[in-house]
């Protein structure tokens, strides 16, 4: 929902609604980070919260269902480095609605 809560557009939500489409029939909890740009899996599966955030945070655009299971697995992932902590803290305020449009636009 990140360029919904910013964007608002329709486009902003066909775009994260594709993206969560192809996310939910791999299942999030085996959700790697690396993808081609066809969307297959790419070198080792590292699951890690710098996919899964993304990916979650999308989700918010989606469906109520979809978001809850996507964010439930962003506050699980356990891959803590000082890189994959700052996204953390980005995403988490995102699902939980305390980050918002920036810049007051």
């Amino acid at each position: 929902m990140q360029s919904t809560i910013w964007w608002g557009t329709p486009e902003a939500k066909q775009w994260l609604d594709r993206v969560t489409e192809t996310v939910k029939p791999m299942g999030i909890t085996s959700i790697g980070r690396k993808f081609e740009l066809d969307g297959a899996a790419f070198g080792t599966v590292e699951h890690s919260i710098i996919s899964v955030g993304a990916f979650a945070s999308a989700s918010m655009a989606y469906d109520q269902a979809t978001a809850d299971e996507f964010g439930a697995e962003a506050a699980a992932v356990s891959d803590h480095d000082y890189f994959p902590d700052s996204l953390r803290g980005l995403y988490l305020l995102t699902l939980s609605g305390r980050f918002t449009t920036c810049g007051g636009t």
